[in-house]
């Protein structure tokens, strides 16, 4: 098993879909329930009825600018 170093450059290397796949499983939750607090404030408890304000689409966005972001210095220091 790769950790998450390597998965990162696997996916700047070869572009490797299956890296990328597998960092975005492992962070998901975690890019979901900050999204929620940036968006929604650190309420406790208020998650539920909160949530409709998150679009859904918000969790693969943080996760394609960080990518981007890693083969924009990938290029750059090759």
């Amino acid at each position: 098993m790769m950790d998450d170093e390597q998965l990162l450059g696997a996916y700047a290397r070869e572009r490797s879909e299956s890296a990328f796949g597998e960092l975005v499983a492992r962070h998901i939750d975690f890019v979901y329930s900050t999204a929620l607090r940036v968006v929604n404030g650190d309420s406790p408890g208020a998650e539920p009825k909160l949530r409709p304000r998150l679009p859904l689409g918000a969790p693969k966005c943080v996760f394609s600018k960080i990518f981007c972001s890693v083969l924009t210095l990938a290029d750059i220091y090759q």
